[in-house]
């Protein structure tokens, strides 16, 4: 039997671009404890290769998981409520922008 500890964690970055505008994308992040604890050292990263200027505001709740392989099943066992969450930076949203990232589709990485 094998056990792995992963985690996933849900948020989103606020970024400026070269030319001054702001935008924000929601994401899912897959990583392991090496990577999480990168991610808490550093939480504003351009994590989608989107070429900005500055990640001006980093959000994320850490929801650990762990993966069981024994011979023939694999069992993931999943946190329902976040046990940490990671902050960064400035919030700058207005009311408009602010709806338009709750409708927003996350982008799945592993990190």
């Amino acid at each position: 039997m094998k056990e792995t500890k992963r985690y996933k964690l849900a948020g989103y970055i606020i970024v400026t671009n070269w030319y001054g505008h702001k935008g924000f994308k929601k994401l899912i992040i897959d990583t392991d404890e090496k990577g999480l604890e990168e991610i808490k050292k550093d939480p504003r990263q351009d994590y989608i290769n989107y070429g900005v200027r500055s990640v001006d505001y980093a959000y994320f709740e850490v929801y650990p998981y762990t993966v069981t392989v024994n011979e023939n099943t694999k069992t993931t066992t999943e946190s329902l409520n976040p046990t940490e969450t990671i902050e960064d930076g400035k919030r700058n949203l207005t009311p408009e922008e602010e709806s338009v990232l709750i409708q927003d589709i996350p982008t799945e990485i592993t990190y």
